[in-house]
């Protein structure tokens, strides 16, 4: 695996940048491989990661990891459900739920950065529409191949 140097990052089209740290690279690097894809939203991913830098936050993160890995499962189910049955039903309230979790996480780990770069983030996952809902869960899928990783090599971020 390559040597990476910091990244800075665009988040709001050149208003504010931040630093990616060669070592959530390498991580991220390390769960593309283990995906077999390429993360449409590496560094929102990696925006997470560093801002994750403290114990309380580090928990949401590692939290929000587990919740993806089963809001995206879930998601799978649910499409191909029949949308009456007893268990698709319960399954959509713990979507719904840990979809509202994870949310609320999103929230706890973006609240201390930049207002512009927070904004960005509100605007493209968090905001309630139908654009944004399929971004959501195309972010929480990615970090569900965290949670997998982790749990397959016993490496964490």
């Amino acid at each position: 695996m390559a040597q990476h140097s910091p990244l800075y990052v665009p988040l709001k089209r050149d208003m504010v940048e931040i630093i990616i740290q060669p070592h959530t690279r390498t991580y991220l690097d390390k769960v593309e491989k283990f995906a077999s894809r390429k993360f449409k939203y590496y560094s929102d991913i990696a925006l997470l990661m560093e801002l994750s830098n403290d114990e309380a936050k580090k928990v949401s993160f590692d939290e929000l990891t587990f919740l993806s890995k089963f809001v995206s499962n879930a998601h799978s189910i649910l499409q191909r459900a029949s949308g009456g049955s007893t268990e698709a039903l319960k399954l959509s309230d713990e979507f719904q739920k840990n979809l509202k979790k994870s949310i609320e996480l999103f929230r706890k780990i973006i609240n201390d950065t930049a207002v512009l770069t927070k904004e960005d983030f509100k605007n493209r996952f968090l905001s309630i529409s139908r654009d944004n809902l399929p971004n959501l869960l195309s972010l929480l899928y990615e970090l569900s191949w965290i949670k997998n990783y982790a749990l397959d090599t016993k490496e964490i971020s």
